[in-house]
């Protein structure tokens, strides 16, 4: 079921713009602004929203979002699941990747156009994040990722990972090989209750909790100190090759 949603969606012959990927729960009126953003601000980019089955707001989704954006309804799945299901159903039009949440708010226009030409402005691979104000320069939070070092990668989040971490992968491995751009007049809010922008609810609870930060803090540990060491070689052997037009 997934994989024909997904494929449909796709399949919608542009030429190098921006796959968005958005899973989200429990949040419809939050995912709504977000989406109203996106579309008010984006020139290149596609969002796709990731609704689960089991969801109890999902009619509430499809009332309020599906006519905006197309939406996958699948069984439920982990955060990292979903966003690599959903990569590797992309087809080649889209050039670069990108993770966002349903606690953001678009407030650049053509935000979109302004990172793709942070990376290509350096060697045309790369990543490239805007401020999020809420940790700025420090994290790239809804980062754009060429589709170059996703294919290289294998994956556009770091598989041992259930939910958080993943822009700190994309940190460590920008850093690392050099191809990491930050561009601090992008706005992407991240209305996340720890900037006591948004109350605290089921999903902040189970996603920041104890237990997800301690796991997901271990697959990031053990990522960064075993297999991390080959996925930034890979990503510098890559840099090194002319970037593709």
């Amino acid at each position: 079921m997934f994989k024909a949603h997904c494929l449909a969606l796709f399949n919608e012959g542009m030429d190098k713009h921006i796959c968005v990927i958005c899973p989200t729960r429990g949040r419809p009126k939050q995912c709504l602004e977000m989406v109203d953003s996106f579309l008010a601000t984006s020139k290149m980019s596609r969002l796709k929203i990731y609704l689960d089955m089991d969801d109890p707001c999902l009619y509430e989704y499809l009332d309020l979002v599906s006519g905006k954006v197309p939406c996958v309804i699948d069984q439920r799945k982990t955060i990292t699941q979903i966003i690599n299901e959903a990569q590797g159903f992309a087809p080649e039009c889209f050039g670069w990747f990108s993770v966002t949440n349903d606690d953001f708010v678009y407030k650049t226009d053509a935000w979109d156009v302004k990172l793709v030409g942070e990376i290509q402005l350096h060697g045309g691979i790369g990543i490239a994040y805007g401020n999020d104000l809420l940790q700025g320069v420090n994290m790239p939070t809804t980062s754009v990722v060429s589709r170059e070092i996703v294919q290289a990668l294998g994956w556009l989040q770091m598989p041992r990972l259930t939910h958080l971490f993943g822009d700190n992968v994309w940190k460590a491995i920008g850093q690392a090989a050099g191809c990491l751009h930050y561009r601090p007049d992008v706005i992407i809010e991240h209305k996340h209750y720890f900037g006591h922008k948004a109350q605290q609810d089921d999903i902040y609870k189970n996603t920041n909790s104890r237990a997800m930060y301690d796991k997901d803090g271990l697959a990031f540990h053990f990522w960064s100190t075993q297999e991390g060491i080959e996925d930034i070689r890979k990503v510098k052997n890559l840099l090194q090759k002319p970037a593709i037009a």
